[in-house]
């Protein structure tokens, strides 16, 4: 299967309400499944005109990672508007916490930290369209939390 095949099997998924999709072709199987939804309380909000220019991925330190958007969709860095971020600038967070959530398809998707970590720098603001691969946090990692 090509890498191309694959980017639009994935797109198909990520569009879809499946749950879980398993592939096979010749050698290769490709096994697809959602994370078990987080209940998350977010408010309707209004849609905000797209950014006139594109702002440059900004290059993380040595010692640095950039946690990026799993999905296209509406990320969202608090769960509600009356509730605190789940993250700020700073915070130190174990693997597994969540630090947004985003709108797919009506669908509520929990970005969770891949590692313990520091949030250095958010780069989205709450509420932005973000296409799949866009960085949301640049983050530092850390022993433990």
């Amino acid at each position: 299967m090509h890498s191309k095949d694959l980017e639009r099997l994935i797109d198909s998924f990520e569009r879809s309400t499946l749950v879980e999709l398993k592939y096979t072709q010749g050698n290769t199987n490709v096994h697809l499944g959602r994370r078990q939804q987080t209940p998350v309380e977010v408010a309707e909000t209004t849609l905000k005109p797209a950014a006139a220019a594109v702002m440059p991925t900004p290059s993380p330190q040595p010692n640095e990672h950039l946690i990026v958007a799993p999905m296209a969709g509406i990320v969202y860095l608090r769960p509600s508007p009356a509730k605190p971020d789940f993250t700020s600038i700073g915070s130190q967070v174990s693997e597994g916490d969540t630090l947004a959530v985003i709108e797919a398809m009506k669908l509520f998707n929990p970005l969770e930290a891949e590692f313990a970590c520091e949030i250095v720098e958010i780069l989205v603001a709450d509420g932005e369209d973000v296409e799949r691969g866009t960085p949301i946090y640049r983050a530092r990692k850390v022993n433990h939390v």
